[in-house]
């Protein structure tokens, strides 16, 4: 079926809602197909299902007519998730961005780049290990009270399937109990020069604050952190190698 003509042009309600469930159902099995694949390096056999990302992926199915307007209107959906471990905060963020995906997928995969243009990252190194699996530390300035967050996380990638990337994340070590998620981009089905980015965070810090304090300062950090990204993105900075 054919993506209706322009960005502001929209369709009436039922094809474009049926344009996007037949989108949906391409990747219905994504998320299942990923996951059934082989083992990759660095990716343990013992590794909990769902992966990193997975629910998210598959909260594409359950959005409603408005929700599918807001995200039209590039607004950030946010919804909450049962962390797969005691204790953690877990969320799934989605945008529309104004940026093809394959200037996007250069900035979610470089992480060791977010302390150049990511708001609080005051480093970030990307490393090399005995298996080849890269890891990641950033060293991030967080919001009064938290102070500086440090965390190294192992990196694996994923294609997903010629429809787009993913990043998941792990943790290796830092100033948390756990810490794991994913970035993925996916060709938005109305413009393939916009995209859809979707954030999966499941993370539980050493410290003590409240879990109210850390879900109202989210929001407001998501909407400054994901202008940053667009901004970098549509300058098509981090796509040369990083000295």
């Amino acid at each position: 079926m054919a993506c209706w003509p322009a960005w502001r042009a929209r369709p009436p309600s039922a094809p474009r809602r049926l344009f996007l469930l037949a989108w949906i159902a391409s990747l219905a099995g994504l998320a299942t197909a990923v996951s059934s694949q082989p083992a990759v390096p660095g990716r343990s056999v013992n590794e909990p299902a769902p992966l990193a990302g997975d629910r998210c992926l598959a909260l594409l199915d359950a959005f409603d007519e408005l929700e599918w307007e807001q995200l039209e209107r590039r607004e950030i959906l946010l919804r909450e998730l049962p962390s797969v471990r005691e204790g953690g905060l877990a969320f799934c963020a989605v945008r529309v961005m104004a940026v093809p995906p394959e200037r996007v997928w250069p900035v979610l995969r470089d992480c060791h780049r977010f302390d150049e243009f990511m708001p609080r990252v005051l480093e970030a190194e990307q490393r090399a290990t005995p298996d080849g699996t890269p890891t990641c530390r950033m060293l991030t300035d967080m919001p009064i009270p938290l102070g500086d967050v440090e965390s190294e996380v192992r990196m694996l990638f994923d294609d997903l399937e010629g429809r787009g990337h993913r990043r998941r994340y792990d943790l290796v070590r830092g100033d948390y109990h756990h810490n794991r998620g994913a970035w993925m981009v996916l060709p938005w089905p109305a413009d393939r020069e916009m995209s859809l980015v979707l954030q999966e965070a499941d993370a539980r810090a050493k410290s003590s604050v409240p879990a109210f304090v850390v879900r109202a300062a989210r929001h407001r950090q998501l909407r400054v952190g994901w202008r940053a990204l667009e901004a970098r993105a549509r300058d098509q900075a981090g796509t040369e190698p990083k000295p």
